[in-house]
């Protein structure tokens, strides 16, 4: 007969070595906002899996690398929309 480990009571895994959902959530909160996983993922086994297009140890960062690219127009838009803008052709769509 071989022997058989058991976990203790909420530890996981074959080994024992995923902790149970309380403590887990613990290594998954981001000590700067205190949410699990930023709301932006699952905590198992203490490390995040992150949703789809976010990354990072606690999900904190968009995957899209591009997003300032992306946002460049509006913010520019925002920033400037008491100058006269109409000279710029990038900015015509981004008017009142």
């Amino acid at each position: 007969m071989g022997s058989q480990c058991r976990c203790q009571k909420g530890w996981t895994k074959d080994d024992c070595s995923c902790p149970p959902e309380d403590i887990s959530n613990e290594y998954c909160r981001d000590a700067l906002t205190g949410r699990v996983c930023s709301d932006k993922g699952l905590c198992d086994c203490g490390e995040c899996d992150c949703d789809r297009g976010y990354e990072g140890k606690y999900c904190q960062r968009s995957a899209d690398r591009d997003t300032c690219k992306k946002l460049e127009p509006c913010v520019k838009a925002d920033q400037f929309k008491s100058t006269n803008s109409s000279d710029d052709p990038g900015m015509k769509d981004f008017q009142n």
